[in-house]
């Protein structure tokens, strides 16, 4: 009851099969049966094979496409898509029914969203082909730029059926263009912050173009446009062959560099430096030249003023008798004056040769390298002493010091140093280390014998009722006590300058000695209060007695020099393997200046008040001396009015 519909081929008269339609339609009685049938036979060959023409290329277009190493889409003239290839739905990492239609923009990056579609709709709607780039979601969730060129599709007859869109991944183009255009920004900025001027010039046609900056360097304003043969003209007369010959370099080589004086349209000379590239054609013949100038006219200046600084250095270092020379920043010496080769019999040939450690006596030349590395390594001032070899193959003792020349930063620029002649003084200290020395055994003797009757004479009178008489005692006693604190002092000089100043060391706990000399100065001193603030128990290996010595001049310093102040206080800590002991005072203080000396032996701060207080200035030398000799270091910082702490450190005992 039903339409009948059928295809079925049929061999036709030509021997050929045909293939044919049948369409048939019942016709019914009244009561609803079919009476008979009428139908229709159609010869449809030629049908059937245009559509499987189309078939075939519909086929031989998606195989192709699939093939293809670009991302393709159809749409039809509804603007939906209906076909991918295998390199989008690959991109894409989705199906082809996820992407049909208007799945695909999904993954359109929302920024971009809106530019696609009013490309698009503008181009479906003339029926042109467009071109828009865009970021496309990848199947590792990656927005990638993507361009897209798509054009109208036709039939045969005219009929717009839709476009053909062809894709391709450009995300590393449009990086690199992000990146290049950064980085010209970047150049932009760096050549207008160091003022330079750029030009590029045609070496066919001599045509050159040139930056607003160029044309102030060489003295023209913003607006003029001068040619390159008037820009020329100006050129020192002096310096027009070292042009010619810098670009003749240049052609051979790829690279301009020059400097060379201009005049200005007022007749002042000014300085300029110019740097290219030469660019070749496929035949490797020069085309064209691209480059930059810089006006180095302070520079030139400033240069010609240090050159006449340092001849007028010179001549004058070269009168004086003492010994002068100078280094680079790094230390290498670069000059001395004449008095240097006078002294020494050598020419500036063979010290250059043979280097001016060869003036140096040879048992300080390692201490002396050693010395001036760490000066210029740290920038400290360089003091030394040291013999230098005479001409007559004597040696003379030299005391040399250096200074660092900073620029308004503080980096080194240069080193400045003396060597001044000491033998006489050298020689002066010999014969009073040796009197020092002398008289200190020569006193120890009757101190110690008087030392023996006042304490016998103590013992007798010590219930006797002549208060004048016990009083004179104590004095004398007294008196006696710092005569042979003195002497000791001396002796011990005497032994640091012969090298005989012995240690017994011992492991022994710092604290419990730190705590062990407040309690002696407590004795002597009952009315201060020294707290003693530790960080648990520290062993040293040292020589306990020596140490104790350093602590004991570190207090009684601090209650001769804070003498309204009855406070003073000692801490410990250990840092990086060291232990350090600091003593604390409420005092006068001690300036800059003398910070930096006063370690040295017999050196006494000079001042107003400091008169006040007696002391030969023995006892810090030989605390820093007894300190170095452990390996430690011995410190003070200190301000005028405010007080000083002393410290020590020595390697903790692990």
């Amino acid at each position: 009851n039903k339409n009948f519909i059928f295809q079925h081929r049929v061999l036709k008269k030509n021997g050929e099969y045909g293939t044919f339609s049948i369409r048939g339609i019942p016709l019914f009685n009244k009561n609803g049966t079919v009476r008979e049938w009428v139908g229709v036979h159609t010869d449809i060959t030629m049908q059937q094979k245009a559509f499987q023409k189309i078939e075939e290329s519909e086929k031989r277009f998606q195989k192709i496409a699939d093939h293809a190493p670009v991302l393709i889409r159809l749409t039809g003239v509804d603007k939906l898509t209906s076909y991918f290839n295998k390199a989008w739905l690959s991109f894409r990492g989705r199906t082809m029914k996820q992407e049909l239609n208007n799945g695909w923009k999904e993954g359109l990056h929302p920024d971009d969203v809106q530019k696609f579609l009013d490309i698009y709709n503008a181009a479906f709607d003339n029926r042109q082909e467009f071109y828009v780039e865009y970021r496309l979601k990848r199947h590792d969730g990656q927005y990638r730029w993507i361009s897209h060129h798509g054009a109208p599709r036709f039939t045969t007859d005219g009929n717009f059926e839709g476009y053909i869109g062809a894709c391709m991944d450009i995300h590393e183009q449009i990086m690199y263009k992000e990146h290049l255009k950064a980085n010209e920004e970047k150049l932009n900025i760096v050549i207008e912050a160091s003022e330079m001027g750029t030009w590029e010039l045609d070496l066919k046609t001599k045509q050159l173009t040139y930056s607003h900056r160029y044309l102030e360097i060489l003295g023209y304003p913003k607006n003029t446009k001068p040619s390159h043969t008037e820009l020329l003209s100006h050129l020192h007369p002096d310096d027009l062959f070292i042009r010619e010959s810098a670009f003749k370099t240049a052609v051979q080589t790829g690279s301009l560099y020059y400097q060379s004086r201009i005049f200005w349209k007022d007749n002042s000379v000014h300085w300029f430096e110019a740097k290219g590239k030469v660019f070749f054609d496929e035949l490797q013949k020069p085309v064209k030249m691209i480059g930059t100038i810089r006006d180095i006219t302070d520079e030139k200046k400033y240069s010609q003023d240090l050159e006449e600084r340092e001849q007028k250095f010179r001549i004058l270092a070269d009168f004086m008798p003492q010994f002068v020379w100078t280094g680079d920043a790094q230390g290498n010496i670069n000059y001395f004056n004449q008095a240097v080769y006078n002294y020494s019999g050598l020419t500036p040939e063979e010290v250059d040769k043979n280097g001016w450690l060869q003036i140096v006596h040879p048992d300080e030349r390692e201490e002396n390298i050693r010395a001036w590395t760490d000066s210029v390594k740290n920038g400290n001032d360089f003091i030394f002493e040291h013999r230098f070899k005479r001409y007559d193959d004597i040696y003379r003792w030299q005391l040399s010091r250096a200074i660092a020349q900073r620029d308004i930063n503080g980096n080194i620029q240069m080193w400045v140093g003396t060597s001044t002649d000491i033998q006489d003084i050298k020689e002066q200290e010999q014969q009073k280390d040796y009197f020092i020395s002398m008289a200190s055994h020569e006193l120890k003797t009757p101190v110690t014998s008087i030392k023996g009757y006042v304490q016998i004479l103590q013992s007798m009178y010590a219930r006797s009722e002549d208060s004048f008489l016990q009083n004179s005692l104590q004095v004398v006693d007294k008196q006696i006590n710092t005569l042979t604190k003195l002497i000791s002092e001396l002796l011990d000089i005497s032994k640091i300058k012969s090298g005989g100043l012995d240690f017994n060391k011992e492991d022994f706990e710092i604290n419990e000695l730190a705590n062990e000399m407040v309690n002696e100065i407590l004795h002597i001193n009952p009315g201060y209060n020294i707290p003693v603030s530790v960080t648990g128990k520290v062993m040293v290996n040292a020589d306990r007695h020596r140490i104790g010595q350093v602590l004991i001049n570190f207090l009684t310093n601090a209650v001769k020099y804070a003498p309204h102040s009855n406070t003073i206080y000692i801490t410990s800590s250990v840092q990086n393997n060291q232990v350090v002991v600091s003593v604390k005072d409420s005092g006068i203080g001690i300036s800059k200046k003398d910070q930096e000396r006063i370690f040295e032996r017999f050196y006494r701060v000079e001042g107003k008040n400091e008169k006040t207080f007696p002391g030969f200035g023995i006892g810090l030398f030989i605390a820093s001396e007894i300190i170095r000799r452990h390996n430690g270091k011995i410190n003070v910082t200190s301000e005028p009015g405010k007080g000083s702490v002393f410290s020590f450190s020595l390697p903790v005992n692990l």
